[in-house]
């Protein structure tokens, strides 16, 4: 009886001992953070042109053709806000479907000819720009008269503008 007692008693101490052990190390493990996993996300977006006049940044990005939703377009814009606006912020970011249309509005020219030939596909492939002051996303802002003068044939969506 004299064994089985130092026994029981032999246990209670041995896994009373290691049970706190083992909370101890428990209490220690989650005190200790896990490193924080970032989720890679594509990209769906390449800058063109990047500009910074001030205190501030302009962009120029190209989307995918079938990007081009408002659902779509909202999405990239606050994926490249999160990206790119956190230290220098940005004031506008334009959004084409299209780098030769790009290209052409870089090198924009002033005479009548120049326009008639290109202004009105410059014009169908400026898909959105998003004004970061006023936090409002416009689509298609270039078909407008001037885009009608010069040949444009398409219809500016209904709803022309989304706050973001």
């Amino acid at each position: 009886m004299r064994k089985v007692i130092l026994y029981s008693l032999f246990m209670v101490i041995f896994f009373g001992c290691s049970s706190t052990s083992r909370n101890e190390t428990a209490s220690n493990i989650e005190s200790v953070k896990e490193p924080e996993v970032k989720t890679i996300v594509k990209e769906s977006f390449k800058i063109l042109r990047q500009e910074q006049p001030g205190n501030f940044q302009n962009f120029h990005l190209l989307i995918e053709q079938t990007a081009t939703k408002p659902e779509d377009l909202i999405t990239t814009i606050n994926l490249f806000k999160a990206q790119h606006c956190g230290t220098t912020p940005c004031n506008g970011i334009t959004l084409w479907d299209n780098e030769e249309a790009f290209k052409l509005y870089e090198s924009k020219q002033d005479d009548a000819k120049w326009r008639k030939k290109n202004w009105s596909f410059v014009c169908e492939h400026q898909i959105a720009y998003y004004n970061a002051t006023v936090s409002e996303l416009d689509i298609y802002p270039f078909m407008d008269s001037e885009y009608r003068r010069w040949g444009g044939k398409k219809k500016r969506p209904e709803k022309k503008s989304y706050d973001i």
